[in-house]
C-alpha cells in the first residue's frame, strides 16, 4: 500500500486509531504534551500496519519465486534429445568401431548408424563400439556433476547421452548372447572360442545387472530435474520417443538394407526404456526451479545436426 493519505486513512479506519498525517499541526502550550504523545502512538501504529503489509507482500513473492514457473519447452527438449541420440550413435559406430578399424591398419567398408563393417573385423574392432558407448556414458555422467543448474539444457543433453549410451550396451549384451551374434559374441569367439550356454547365461546376468546399475545412475542424475511432481517424466518420455524416431528416420535413408537398419537403429535407443519409468523424489530447494526455455538457437542446431547425421551416418559411408 503506498504511503498516501488514503492508505493511512484505511489503516486508521481498520484499527481505530487516528492517522498522524491528518492530525492538526497547531499546538498550544496547554495541550502540547498530550498531542505529542497521541501523535507518537498513532505514528507507531500506522507504521506497524504498513510494515505488516510489506512483510505479507514479500512472503507471497518469495512463495511465487520457489513455485515452478511455466513448463519446459517441449520443442527445445525434442531438439536436445535428437542431438543426444546422434551423439550416442556416433560414439558407438564412428568413434568406437571406426577409429579402431583405422588404427588397426584396415579400412572402413560400411559405416551406418546401425551397421559397421571393416576390412579386418577383429576382436579389437568388435569391442571398440561398446567401449565407445561406455566411455561416452561415463563422461556424460561425470559432466552432469559440473554443469551448473542454470544450464538445464546442457544437463538434459548429458543425461540423455549417458542413458542412450549405457542402456544400449546393457541391452545389446543381452540380445547378442541370446541371438549368438553381435560385438561381444565376435570378440569372445576371437579371444576364447565358441561361447557355451554357461557363458551366455553369465553374460545375460551381467547385462541385467548393468540395467540395474545404470538405472540407479539415471535416477541419481535425473533428481536434479525433480523440482516439481511429474517434471522428470514430462522431460524423459518425449526425449526417449524422439531418440527412437531420430534413429529410425536416419536409417530409412540406408538403401542396401533399409528395414534392417531401421529395426536395429530403433532398438539401440529403445533399450533405454528405463527413461520411461524413472521418477526420482522431488528435491527441496529454496531457489526457483530452472526450466528449459524455448531457444531457437538450440532448435536450429538440433535440426542441423540431424540433417548432417542423415546425410552421413543415415545414408551410410561406403
Amino acid at each position: 500500500m503506498p504511503l498516501t493519505a488514503g492508505g493511512s486513512a484505511l489503516a486508521s479506519q481498520t484499527l481505530g486509531f487516528r492517522d498522524p498525517l491528518r492530525l492538526p499541526c497547531v499546538y498550544s502550550e496547554a495541550n502540547f504534551h498530550e498531542r505529542a504523545a497521541r501523535t507518537t502512538l498513532d505514528a507507531l501504529a500506522w507504521c506497524g500496519v504498513h510494515l505488516g503489509t510489506i512483510c505479507r507482500e514479500k512472503s507471497v513473492m518469495s512463495q511465487a519465486a520457489v513455485r515452478p514457473g511455466s513448463r519446459d519447452d517441449i520443442t527445445t527438449v525434442i531438439a536436445i534429445a535428437a542431438m543426444a541420440a546422434c551423439t550416442s550413435d556416433f560414439a558407438h559406430e564412428a568413434i568406437g568401431h571406426g577409429s579402431a578399424c583405422l588404427i588397426s591398419g584396415a579400412h572402413i567398408t560400411v559405416l551406418n548408424n546401425a551397421f559397421f563393417q571393416c576390412s579386418h573385423f577383429g576382436r579389437f574392432v568388435a569391442m571398440s563400439g561398446p567401449l565407445g558407448n561406455l566411455a561416452a556414458g561415463l563422461i556424460a555422467f561425470l559432466a552432469q556433476s559440473v554443469i551448473p543448474a542454470r544450464w538445464p539444457g546442457w544437463r538434459l543433453y548429458a543425461l540423455l547421452v549417458m542413458s542412450f549410451s549405457l542402456f544400449w550396451e546393457a541391452g545389446y549384451l543381452i540380445q547378442a548372447m541370446i541371438k549368438g551374434s553381435g560385438d561381444s559374441v565376435f570378440a569372445w569367439r576371437e579371444l576364447v572360442g565358441p561361447e557355451t550356454m554357461s557363458v551366455r547365461g553369465i553374460a545375460v546376468a551381467i547385462g541385467l545387472s548393468s540395467y540395474f546399475l545404470f538405472s540407479q545412475m539415471l535416477a541419481l542424475r535425473a533428481a536434479s530435474f525433480a523440482s516439481e511432481p511429474g517434471r522428470v517424466r514430462r522431460l524423459l518420455r518425449p526425449a526417449w520417443l524422439t531418440g527412437i524416431v531420430a534413429m529410425v528416420f536416419s536409417a530409412a535413408f540406408y538403401d542396401p538394407d533399409r528395414l534392417g537398419a531401421m529395426r536395429d537403429a530403433g532398438l539401440s535407443v529403445a533399450a533405454s526404456f528405463p527413461l520411461l519409468f524413472t521418477n526420482p523424489r522431488q528435491q527441496p530447494t529454496n531457489e526457483p526451479a530452472s526450466r528449459i526455455a524455448r531457444d531457437d538457437r538450440v532448435i536450429s542446431l538440433g535440426g542441423l545436426v540431424l540433417v548432417l547425421f542423415v546425410a552421413t551416418m543415415g545414408r551410410g559411408i561406403h
